[in-house]
């Protein structure tokens, strides 16, 4: 004669009422296309090439702030 073990579910989020983690802080795009082409906030002013970057990369972020 066997015990049968059965398993009890719990309902509901484990996490609730606890405060959220901090979320890690990493680069934008921007941020590392700026290193990628190794320019600093003086050269990144007049860079062509960060300007023809932002060109072809402006539309392709969602913004948020519109909702």
């Amino acid at each position: 004669m066997g015990k049968e073990f059965t398993q009890v579910r719990k309902r509901g989020n484990p996490n609730w009422g606890k405060p959220m983690l901090a979320a890690p802080i990493v680069p934008t795009e921007f941020e590392d296309q700026i290193e990628r082409l190794g320019l600093t906030y003086q050269t990144c002013v007049g860079s062509e090439r960060l300007r023809q970057w932002c060109e072809r990369n402006k539309n392709r972020c969602m913004c948020l702030s519109g909702f």
